[in-house]
């Protein structure tokens, strides 16, 4: 049961039918067992895959003023928000790249208010100022939330609770990401992670600890250790190069956006050789 205003992720390895419980949810397809119930004074606003249904051959602009008819300097300054500034607005919608499409079909989304908003992969082609963008939309958001994301980061902002989907089942965490992945432990995936992927790829933040039965995991050598700090080191370094980014973001300073936009993708690939020789 999803209570209002909730926020909850569904989780889970790469073809465990997350998208399929959606469209399940929502009505798109019968349910394989039980039965979907929806309130009666629910407004769904659905984000898919593939951003389908947006009108291809109008601009930007007109794409938000087919939703609502207002002033067009009124639209301009909320279209902002969606990073569409300056002749963007002017832009035919089949010439837009995929981030940009996700944007506009969130910000058409949003602008009709629904209370419960249904997202499958939002941030899918996504650069991280569209990124920083989408959250910001979505944190002000107050209606009930329902998305699926591999996206470490969207979820640790967004969800307070998850729906982890395994083996063709389902189960509710009532907590936070941090939470489930401390109380899984090793067994725990990272969203969208395929059950053949080593554990070592997982990012929780910092490493975890062994577990203390037998002498072989009690005990860490030093190589393990400077390893770990190693780790930790390129998680802190990480997390202070996103609040760099989302300030320079903010500030629309694009030469240090992009800067640091190389520094963080630099810096994650080393993050994850880093897991990688960890568990070897």
């Amino acid at each position: 049961k999803l209570l209002r205003g909730s926020r909850t992720v569904v989780i889970g390895s790469n073809g465990t039918g997350k998208t399929t419980l959606l469209q399940t949810i929502l009505g798109e397809r019968p349910p394989m067992s039980g039965e979907v119930k929806i309130g009666e004074k629910v407004t769904v606003g659905y984000h898919r895959q593939g951003t389908d249904g947006l009108p291809e051959m109008a601009t930007v602009l007109g794409a938000m003023q087919e939703i609502r008819n207002i002033p067009p300097a009124e639209e301009r300054d909320y279209l902002a928000r969606f990073l569409f500034m300056g002749d963007d607005v002017f832009k035919e919608v089949r010439m837009l790249s995929g981030g940009e499409r996700t944007r506009l079909s969130v910000a058409r989304l949003l602008v009709e208010d629904p209370n419960f908003l249904v997202l499958d992969e939002p941030t899918t082609h996504l650069d991280i100022p569209s990124r920083e963008a989408l959250e910001i939309a979505l944190d002000e958001y107050a209606g009930t939330l329902l998305f699926v994301s591999h996206d470490r980061h969207l979820i640790s902002r967004l969800a307070d609770q998850l729906l982890i989907v395994e083996g063709g089942a389902g189960y509710l965490f009532p907590g936070r990401f941090e939470e489930w992945a401390e109380q899984a432990g090793p067994a725990a995936p990272t969203p969208g992670q395929s059950r053949e992927e080593t554990p070592a790829r997982r990012r929780f933040g910092t490493p975890r600890k062994k577990p203390k039965g037998g002498a072989k995991s009690a005990v860490a050598t030093r190589p393990q250790i400077d390893h770990e700090r190693r780790i930790a080191g390129l998680e802190t370094h990480l997390a202070e190069v996103e609040i760099e980014l989302q300030s320079a973001s903010e500030r629309r300073d694009v030469e240090r956006v992009a800067a640091l936009g190389k520094e963080y993708d630099k810096t994650r690939l080393e993050l994850e050789r880093a897991w990688e020789e960890w568990g070897e």
